[in-house]
This record gives C-alpha cells, sequence and structure tokens, in this order.
C-alpha cells in the first residue's frame, strides 16, 4: 500500500505548484503570456507588441524569442525579438537584451541585420529588426561547395565587409558561426545575433575576468583562456567557418 507519507508529500508539492502558477499568472504581462503559448494553438492575428501585429514565429533561443510582425501604420514586415519570459526579471539578462540592440543601431551596413527600434511594453523589452528571409549558412554548405571557391570567396568577402563595418565601431561580435550568418537564396549574406558583441573599450564588463565566452569550436585562443579579444578574434572564427565551408566539416 502507499504510505499516507507520499500522499503528504504530493499534496504539498500539488499545493505549492499552484501557488507558483498563480503568482506567475499575476505577475506575467500580456506579452509574456503571448510568448509562453507562441507554441500553442492560441490564434496570434490580434496580437500586437507595441506597433506590430504579430504574424508568427520565427524562432526561439535561450534567452529570447523572435516573432514575424507587420508594422500598423506603414504594413512594414519586421523580425520582432522579445526577452524570454523565464529572464525578464534578471537584471543581467535585461543589461544584455538592451546592450545587444543598442550595438546593431550603431552599425549600418547591407551585410548587417539592421534594427528599427528598442522599446518597452509593460515591463516587457523587445526589438524590432529587419525581416531577412535567408537560412543558416550552414544548411548550404554543401549547395555551396559545388559552386567551387569562388562562390565561397563571394561569401567570405560579405562576411568580411560586415565585419569592417563592425569593427570600425570599435566592436567585437565574439561570437562568428554559421548559425550567426544568414544568407538567402541569391547568395546574399546577412551577420546577426549580437548578443555577445560589445564595444572593446567595455570588454570587462558583464564578463568574469578568466570566464569564456562565445562557441568553443570558433572561439580564437585569446577568447578561449577568457582574456582581452579584438577584432582578430572574429576573423579567427570566420577562418574556421571558412574551413568548414571548403572541407564540409
Amino acid at each position: 500500500p502507499v504510505s499516507s507519507a507520499f500522499f503528504g508529500v504530493l499534496i504539498s508539492l500539488s499545493y505549492n505548484y499552484l501557488k507558483l502558477k498563480d503568482l506567475m499568472d499575476l505577475q506575467l504581462s500580456f506579452e509574456q503570456k503571448l510568448v509562453m503559448t507562441a507554441k500553442t494553438d492560441v490564434p496570434m492575428e490580434k496580437q500586437r507588441i507595441g506597433r506590430y501585429q504579430i504574424l508568427g514565429e520565427i524562432g526561439r533561443g535561450g534567452m529570447a524569442i523572435v516573432f514575424k510582425g507587420k508594422e500598423k501604420e506603414t504594413g512594414k514586415i519586421a523580425a520582432i525579438k522579445v526577452i524570454n519570459p523565464l529572464y525578464s526579471a534578471d537584471p543581467t539578462f535585461k543589461i544584455r537584451f538592451k546592450r545587444e540592440a543598442k550595438v546593431m543601431m550603431r552599425i549600418h551596413h547591407p551585410n548587417i541585420i539592421g534594427i528599427y527600434e528598442l522599446n518597452r511594453q509593460k515591463g516587457v523589452y523587445y526589438y524590432a529588426m529587419e525581416y531577412f528571409l535567408g537560412k543558416d549558412l550552414k544548411d548550404k554548405f554543401s549547395a555551396i561547395r559545388k559552386k567551387g571557391e569562388k562562390q565561397v570567396i563571394h561569401i567570405l568577402r560579405q562576411i568580411l565587409d560586415g565585419l569592417w563595418a563592425v569593427h570600425k565601431k570599435d566592436i567585437v561580435h565574439r561570437d562568428i558561426k554559421p548559425a550567426n550568418i544568414l544568407i538567402n537564396d541569391e547568395g546574399f549574406i546577412k551577420i546577426t545575433d549580437f548578443g555577445l558583441a560589445r564595444p572593446i573599450e567595455d570588454d570587462n564588463l558583464m564578463t568574469t575576468i578568466g570566464q569564456a565566452v562565445g562557441t568553443p569550436a570558433y572561439c580564437a585562443p585569446e577568447q578561449i583562456m577568457g582574456k582581452k579579444v579584438s577584432a582578430r578574434s572574429d576573423i579567427y572564427a570566420l577562418g574556421v567557418l571558412m574551413y568548414e565551408m571548403l572541407n564540409g566539416m
């Protein structure tokens, strides 16, 4: 027979869950609930974030969810990045989220995803950016190799052009990898995801000394060791990416 102690524990867990759920329902804003229900059958046609009508979900990561939206006045299509509700109350994540948007606002280049605005609604930060219909560069590796070295060079030139614009503003991306490079069917490139980017002069901010950030397979030695990074760190990552494109790794 099941002991009474077991039922006691079960009831206690259930009670605490309901208390937590009620607390979350009280604290979650409209946008946070929208984010949490984005993968359900809840219709999104009438949902809005700021000036944008939500058309659907593009993707989600650990820090944020990205929606496809349409601006009410102009009908312009945009990608709306909303901070993940799990971290919306964390001041560190808020700072990083806002920093990412502000870094992107400083850079204007055809090979960099453009950003329209950074805003907040009911305590939830979001920013609207250029909607680019492209795929992860790695998904195109096979097709790129079939076209030969000239296609690889064409892609590298675009990435280098974009990085030149980033480095000209004294910013280091710190996470150059195929997943952060988008390519469309015409072979046009956009660098995206500036979540780890920062001005060089602020390199000691938000990172514990000696702590590595980035994707290890693409990190330069100084980045792996948690030392000060520079534009050369991004070029190192690009070299790894180029090797993968040419060799199919």
